[in-house]
């Protein structure tokens, strides 16, 4: 097999905040958490200026479970981050993982090497990748099993991102 395209890279807590950004703060129930909350603000402003204004006390209970909320939200993000760096660390006797990406024309081979130079082997076929998911340093790809495979963006050794982007295209996937 000739590989296509080759990343590596270390991990680091700045992997696992752009990877907990997206799976949480920008998953399908945290929007809409915050249109429900525009179109909230959108209505107080309407019935404020239209009718009687809503007493104090019930504008703080509104605006209590909202804070509520966004601070559940906020809470998770922060723990999933800790716990995320945590793990690894705890795995690979404090350091974090090297990574190391190679793409053929038939699978993605993901290898992890630890500090021991253990290193473990996946390999995921195209059609197992169900969403490509693209931030500003990495470039997601997540399989039907729920797992997420990250390309650093600036890190390819073999290849480049864009021409990346474009085959991933070819295998039938969207920017």
């Amino acid at each position: 097999m000739d590989k296509y395209f080759e990343n590596q890279y270390k991990r680091t807590r700045e992997f696992y905040k752009e990877f907990y950004y997206i799976m949480i703060l920008k998953s399908p129930i945290v929007i809409m958490v915050k249109i429900v909350t525009l179109i909230l603000i959108l209505l107080f402003v309407i019935f404020f200026l239209i009718s009687e204004p809503f007493s104090a006390r019930q504008f703080l209970r509104i605006f209590l479970a909202y804070v509520f909320l966004w601070s559940v939200i906020f809470i998770r993000y922060f723990t999933e981050v800790k716990y995320g760096c945590k793990r690894e660390l705890k795995t690979n006797n404090g350091e974090f993982f090297e990574v190391k990406f190679t793409a053929t024309e038939n699978e993605i081979e993901i290898s992890h090497v630890n500090n021991e130079n253990k290193e473990y082997i996946i390999r995921v076929a195209y059609d197992k990748i169900k969403k490509v998911i693209k931030t500003n340093n990495y470039c997601f790809l997540i399989s039907e099993a729920k797992f997420a495979h990250a390309f650093k963006n600036d890190s390819f050794t073999h290849g480049n991102l864009e021409d990346f982007l474009l085959f991933l295209e070819s295998k039938g996937f969207k920017r």
